[in-house]
């Protein structure tokens, strides 16, 4: 038992070390030099090897020179001597007393472990509807779609999250980020050190882990969209997406314009038609034809306004449960 045991760890050991330099690893790839690779479980290597995360990388054209104490980065050179064989070594320009520098062929093969990888691998084992799409080179990948309690999501993968992340052409998204602790307020988020665990030194998928994360984000309270008004114009800004788009602008003054900011500085507050025309001084006011008129339709109706011919009522927030409850995707809403 304990063998097993042992078995499982040095491959997760490794995978959760080669996240953590993904994280800052240049154009999203880890390089691993032969003597680097010496420090780790040969175990844990071949497991991540044949899973295809870990991947052979063309020779490197650039390496660090050990002729001298200068220890410069320069050019490979590879020639084939006087028996057809082909070697490498590096001309040094920089002293007249060192001339060719040879260079062992196995520094120049290393392994890597890449975003474009890591993403590959995602699709074709959760699996996804088609192979991976980069948005970002070396930070976002779109995986394709699965389905999670009969419900479609567009899958990605990001290797950093920021502030101006938006996923506002994914249906339902959900992102995969490369560490559990990084979440975004705006979409349902998994971290790969968690969805991914080995069994048997083979890498698996934590469906359980990928559902709840669904389900948190979908109960939670945080607002979603809010109404905005600025100088009688009134905005719908989608947090979930990060847009902002225009509903309506009705004229300074006008019967729309008072009623509309009547009823946003009382969001939340029930009134008859008696009261609002005495609230917003108009003199008459057809309480259906108005939401309409202000740019609230279909779904933006359903989620802001409550109407009948008692009374009328203005939400100023929709959240992210009440989304889900209606079935509505936030970013069909942009």
């Amino acid at each position: 038992m304990k063998k097993v045991m042992t078995q499982n760890k040095a491959p997760s050991s490794l995978f959760s070390i080669l996240l953590e330099q993904l994280e800052y690893a240049k154009g999203g790839i880890v390089y691993l030099a032969p003597e680097r690779l010496q420090k780790f479980d040969p175990l844990a290597i071949a497991s991540l090897q044949s899973a295809g995360l870990m991947q052979k990388s063309p020779p490197l054209i650039d390496i660090l020179c050990e002729g001298c104490e200068q220890a410069c980065i320069m050019p490979v050179q590879i020639r084939n001597d006087k028996k057809d064989k082909p070697v490498a070594f590096i001309v040094c320009d920089k002293r007249d007393d060192i001339g060719r520098v040879p260079m062992d062929f196995s520094r120049l093969e290393m392994q890597i472990f890449t975003l474009a990888g890591l993403a590959d691998w995602l699709a074709l084992t959760l699996p996804t509807d088609r192979s991976p799409q980069e948005i970002d080179a070396g930070i976002l990948y779109n995986l394709g779609a699965v389905t999670i309690s009969h419900k479609r999501h567009d899958v990605f993968l990001c290797r950093k999250i920021n502030s101006s992340l938006s996923l506002a052409n994914g249906n339902a998204p959900i992102l995969i980020t490369l560490h559990s602790k990084d979440q975004h307020k705006r979409y349902p988020s998994a971290g790969a050190d968690s969805l991914i665990h080995f069994e048997n030194s083979k890498p698996k998928i934590d469906y359980g882990y990928l559902k709840q994360a669904v389900v948190e984000h979908a109960s939670s309270e945080e607002i979603a969209l809010e109404i905005g008004l600025v100088n009688s114009e009134i905005i719908l800004i989608n947090h979930a997406t990060g847009s902002r788009k225009t509903l309506a602008k009705p004229d300074f003054g006008s019967n729309n314009d008072s009623t509309f900011e009547h009823l946003y500085a009382n969001a939340g507050k029930v009134f008859t038609e008696k009261q609002i025309l005495a609230g917003a001084e108009i003199k008459g006011l057809n309480m259906q034809k108005f939401v309409e008129q202000l740019g609230f339709k279909g779904n933006t109706r359903k989620l802001f306004w409550q109407v009948s011919k008692k009374g009328i009522r203005f939400n100023r927030t929709a959240t992210f449960k009440q989304l889900d409850a209606l079935k509505i995707a936030p970013d069909t809403l942009s």
